[in-house]
């Protein structure tokens, strides 16, 4: 049973396709991929998280203010 997390880190990122299955890479890349995802949540305009990552990968300006509430 998927909880929403888990189905949020699939849909956006595609967490279940990842070829990453030795040792500790899982656990490592999934908390990367959470604090992606709630980095993205909790920044900027409501609009779903998929057009935040795309708009992030072309424009460096939204890149930065992204990063920037990482602090």
């Amino acid at each position: 049973m998927e909880n929403s997390l888990h189905w949020v880190l699939d849909v956006n990122l595609d967490e279940d396709r990842a070829p990453n299955w030795r040792d500790h890479e899982p656990e490592n890349l999934t908390i990367l991929r959470e604090l992606g995802l709630n980095v993205l949540c909790n920044a900027g305009p409501e609009v779903p998280v998929r057009c935040k990552r795309e708009r992030s990968g072309w424009s460096d300006e939204f890149d930065r203010t992204i990063n920037a509430r990482m602090r």
